[in-house]
């Protein structure tokens, strides 16, 4: 942190030349840093003094546009998202550069709109409603782009990061640009010409508009096939991450670990908002099984998340119990058990063991050949004896009240001493 704002204080000192090569410095330190040192970048303190730089004509607009679109970049990736400087006069002055060069009849400059919209996403999460369009139209433009060369993918990875921040919390006045998006999900799955980051991000900015807009789903099913391409995406980062690299404080969060991380959070967000389960979804949760078992000694929160995914998947009412447990998700839940682990996580598994056992139990859910439900349950309760799961779950009895009362899922169930007193 001291040596990035050292190079920071430098910069009014120095010729554009010099300022290009200690912005480029600054970004390698930020690439190096963990969530913890980012944020005490991200202040209005440092905005304010790029905006007094620009000013006192002591930073060119040039080089305040490049450093504005990393920080914008860090900011984004590492989900900072809610660390806000709406109200500097910096992010102001960027809005009114925005409007005014869309307003140009003639000699707009769209590469430096396009800077410009990336830069607002450094500063804020909430656009205007006279930005928004603008913004969009402009991020989906500049992503379109058909080159496969490195600095094209640059280019267009930018665009797709900076379209997640505009929507994050902003509800009204939104446009979907439906067409633009499909026809950059459509190309990539034919000429692969985006980064994993990239594609993950028009995915997110998609996948992000399900909840209200229902009519999406037979879109993102059927016609872009999202359990196909989130399954093959989790399955090629599967094996790009180093797994025997311990995830230590201080250390910095790989890029492929970021991107596999936001996939899990889109699976889980299309389970959620799926009505009901469909024979797509085996695969699906079969992948997170294959997540799950890479990540579960070294990558404590991206085991996390695929266990919160297993019990977003056994709460489907119709879900076939028999292909969680051939598809592992049953061990994977049961061997998780024996780690340690955090009140939610812990709280999240003994609910997918409670709905498990309802459906074992012929209580709800769909209905399958007796003889068949039987079987089934005759297997899971046998994997629960193998390895000494019993007594575990049976340990965590005492502590049921105490998490029934912290977490709202539990005691609204009412199942969770039910099941661990079937055993």
């Amino acid at each position: 942190m001291e040596d990035f704002s050292k190079l920071f204080s430098e910069l009014e000192d120095c010729n554009e030349n010099e300022q290009k090569e200690k912005i480029e410095e600054m970004n390698r330190y930020m690439n190096n840093m963990n969530t913890e040192k980012l944020y005490l970048i991200f202040t209005t303190k440092i905005y304010n003094e790029i905006d007094k730089m620009i000013e006192e004509k002591k930073l060119s607009l040039e080089n305040a546009i490049l450093l504005l679109k990393l920080l914008g970049y860090w900011k984004i990736l590492k989900d900072l998202l809610f660390l806000d400087c709406e109200n500097t006069s910096l992010c102001k002055k960027i809005e009114k550069k925005i409007i005014d060069e869309e307003k140009k009849k003639e000699g707009r400059n769209e590469k430096k709109l396009v800077d410009l919209c990336e830069c607002h996403t450094s500063l804020s999460c909430l656009f205007p409603p006279e930005l928004l369009s603008i913004c969009v139209s402009c991020l989906l433009n500049a992503a379109r782009k058909k080159e496969e060369n490195e600095k094209a993918q640059k280019d267009v990875e930018m665009a797709l990061l900076s379209l997640i921040s505009i929507y994050k919390f902003n509800d009204k006045g939104r446009e979907l640009f439906l067409d633009e998006i499909k026809d950059i999900i459509k190309y990539h799955q034919e000429h692969c010409n985006l980064t994993r980051l990239a594609y993950q991000s028009i995915w997110k900015f998609l996948m992000e508009r399900l909840y209200s807009q229902r009519e999406l789903e037979g879109v993102i099913e059927n016609e872009l096939h999202f359990a196909r391409e989130a399954t093959r995406e989790m399955e090629e980062l599967v094996e790009c991450v180093n797994w025997k690299r311990k995830e230590e404080e201080g250390e910095k969060e790989m890029k492929d670990v970021i991107v596999l991380r936001r996939w899990l959070d889109e699976v889980n967000n299309y389970l959620c908002s799926s009505p009901s389960w469909k024979e797509k979804h085996i695969e699906l949760v079969g992948g997170v099984v294959q997540v799950f078992h890479a990540a579960k000694d070294n990558r404590p929160a991206i085991r996390d998340k695929c266990i919160y995914s297993f019990g977003t998947a056994v709460r489907k009412r119709d879900v076939n119990v028999d292909i969680l447990l051939r598809k592992g998700v049953v061990d994977a839940v049961l061997e998780i058990l024996q780690a340690t682990l955090t009140d939610y996580v812990l709280a999240n598994c003994i609910c997918f063991l409670g709905e498990l056992c309802k459906r074992l139990n012929g209580k709800m859910g769909v209905m399958f050949y007796e003889a068949r439900r039987i079987e089934t349950k005759r297997k899971v309760f046998e994997r629960t004896e193998e390895e000494g799961y019993e007594d575990i779950i049976m340990s965590y009895h005492e502590i049921l009240p105490d998490l029934e009362e912290k977490f709202e899922f539990l005691q609204m169930s009412k199942y969770s001493s039910d099941y661990l007193l079937s055993l």
